[in-house]
Order: structure tokens, then sequence, then C-alpha cells
């Protein structure tokens, strides 16, 4: 599912933007490399609650480029998903297929069939 607007998020102590997401990982956008295979914590915030992910970088890449400024996008996929975490992802990117109902507030989301 894609974000309408980027989901604001935590990599590592680093503010990235959260481009789109599934239940098995996301696409996030940043200001500095990542390196493939890295694992890091992703952190954001559902309806008030704190949710932290075990993540592996599995792709990243340089989006744009206007001196000085880079910006990148990296695909992460999530690792050692509680039950309880699982249910979090599945319920937010199953709005979407209709499986839930609407999404959670905050989550403004649309259809996008490259995702």
């Amino acid at each position: 599912m894609q974000f309408e607007h980027p989901l604001e998020g935590i990599f590592s102590r680093m503010a990235v933007k959260i481009i789109s997401i599934s239940p098995y990982g996301a696409l996030i956008e940043h200001d500095r490399r990542l390196w493939y295979a890295s694992r890091m914590p992703l952190e954001f915030s559902v309806e008030g609650r704190q949710v932290k992910l075990d993540c592996e970088v599995v792709s990243s890449w340089i989006e744009r480029y206007r001196d000085p400024i880079t910006t990148y996008r990296s695909g992460i996929r999530f690792v050692n998903v509680t039950q309880h975490l699982g249910r979090i992802l599945q319920q937010v990117t199953g709005a979407l297929a209709g499986d839930e109902g609407a999404p959670p507030n905050g989550w403004a989301a649309r259809r996008n069939s490259d995702s």
C-alpha cells in the first residue's frame, strides 16, 4: 500500500519517510546511504501506538540528486515480526484490500498497482 502523504518514522536514529508498506516490508526515503543487508529497527506510530520492527535492507538507491541534497530510497524487509506486530501490519495493509474496513486514523492511503 502506498501513502498519499508519507508516514514519518525513524530508521536506526535517522528520520525517514515511509512511502509504502506491506505485511512483509516497506519502502522508505531518507538522506543517508544504507548498506545492503544492514539490520536496523524501524519505528513509527499508528493510532497512538508506537510500532518498532527489526528490518533488513534489501535494496537502496539514489532517488534524487540536487546539489547539495541527495535523497535515497531503500527497500526493507521486516524480520522477527511477533504475532502482535504482524496483526497490526495486516490490519493496516488489509484495510486497502477491503479485509478490515477503513484504514486506521492518520493513514491516508490509496491503491497503487505498482506496490
